[in-house]
Order: structure tokens, then C-alpha cells, then sequence
């Protein structure tokens, strides 16, 4: 009785969609809101916390479980397009459209909150001050642009080796791009929480744009 009513589900399902993609989606969201909500934040189980800075948690696989859905979503859904004709430069249109949509939803989910409770509270302190300028969507909508244009203009085999030159290109940089610190020290290679070349960069641009 079951594998008949599956059966039908999936003969009700477009072509460019995946069953197995959307149970996915679905359960990386569900995983999510209980993560994010996890009934009291004074006593957590451990699987429910990201990891401090070293190690992997279950917590710490929802964003790239996301990503992974966003790749996968792409070429279905470029596939159908091109199928019906779809020029490359009109699928990139919607895409960019898409992470702009993306983008707003990102600063508007993070700036529509007020404490009406507290008098003391200040809107343009709290919130709009100490925006997180890049937050989760935010990159999901630049990674799925990105990953958009490659899919549309880059051959596979060409895919995979911009993947590996940017895994290598990216740790060289780590280990042996110098760059200095707030007291004006000269280091490279540091691996440290909120001291290494990643952090300084993302704290050099987005700081400075910001501000």
C-alpha cells in the first residue's frame, strides 16, 4: 500500500525535481529549526551546538548540507530550462534576480526585530549597527550564483579542476600570505579563532564597506 502511494507521489513530481533532494531539503530544515530552537539554551546536547573552533558536530553539517541541496537543485533545474530552449544568458538573468532575492530576505530577516519590552532598547544599535552583513542566506544566494555560471559556462572537467586549483590556492594563501595585526605585527600562517588570514580579510572588507 505504501510503494503504491510513493508510486503516485512520484508520478505527480515535475521532471527537473528529485524526491530524495526534497526529503532532504526537508529534514536539513527541520534539523535546522530544532538546532535553532532547542527548548533551552542553558542545557544542550552536544549534537545540537557548533563546534568551538576544532572538531565537527552534526549542527556544523546543516549549512553544507545546504549547499549541497543548492548544487544539486542547479543542474535539475538548468536542465529543464535548457530543455525547453532557455537561452544561458536568461537562466543567469533569474539567477541573479534569485541571490539579490536572497541577499534582501537575509538583512530584512535580520533587521526585522524590536524589543518593545525594553525601553533602553535602540533599533539602529542592536540591529542595524551589528548587522551580520554576510549571514547564512546571504552566502547561499552568492554560492548559488557562482555556482550557477560555472554550471552554465564551464565544462566538468574544467569544473573539477577550478575546484582543486581553489582548494590549493586557497590553502597556500592561508599558510604563507603574511598580514598584520591590530598592533601592527607582521604573521602568516596562524590557524587561530578570529586570528588567521580568513578572518582578517572578511574583517578588512566587510568592516570597511560597512563603515
Amino acid at each position: 500500500m505504501l510503494s503504491v502511494h510513493c508510486q503516485k507521489i512520484l508520478q505527480q513530481l515535475p521532471s527537473h525535481r528529485l524526491l530524495a533532494l526534497d526529503v532532504m531539503r526537508g529534514l536539513t530544515i527541520a534539523t535546522m529549526i530544532l538546532v535553532n530552537n532547542p527548548g533551552s539554551w542553558l542545557y544542550l546536547y552536544w549534537p545540537l551546538k557548533h563546534a568551538d573552533w576544532h572538531g565537527l558536530t552534526p549542527t556544523d553539517l546543516i549549512f553544507p548540507f545546504f549547499i549541497f541541496i543548492v548544487g544539486m537543485s542547479i543542474t535539475l533545474s538548468v536542465n529543464a530550462m535548457q530543455a525547453k530552449e532557455i537561452t544561458k544568458r536568461s537562466i543567469l538573468r533569474a539567477g541573479v534576480i534569485r541571490t539579490l532575492k536572497l541577499i534582501a530576505l537575509g538583512w530584512f530577516l535580520a533587521l526585522f526585530y524590536y524589543n518593545f519590552r525594553d525601553p533602553n532598547f535602540s533599533w539602529l544599535d542592536e540591529r542595524l549597527a551589528g548587522i551580520r552583513i554576510m549571514g547564512v542566506l546571504q552566502r547561499i544566494g552568492l554560492v548559488y550564483l557562482v555556482a550557477l555560471a560555472c554550471y552554465l559556462y564551464i565544462k566538468p572537467r574544467y569544473i573539477a579542476l577550478t575546484f582543486v586549483n581553489l582548494l590549493i590556492g586557497y590553502g597556500t594563501l592561508m599558510v604563507y600570505m603574511p598580514y598584520s595585526l591590530p598592533n601592527g605585527e607582521i604573521v602568516k600562517g596562524l590557524w587561530l579563532h578570529s586570528n588567521n588570514l580568513s578572518a582578517w580579510l572578511d574583517n578588512l572588507l566587510l568592516f570597511s564597506v560597512w563603515c
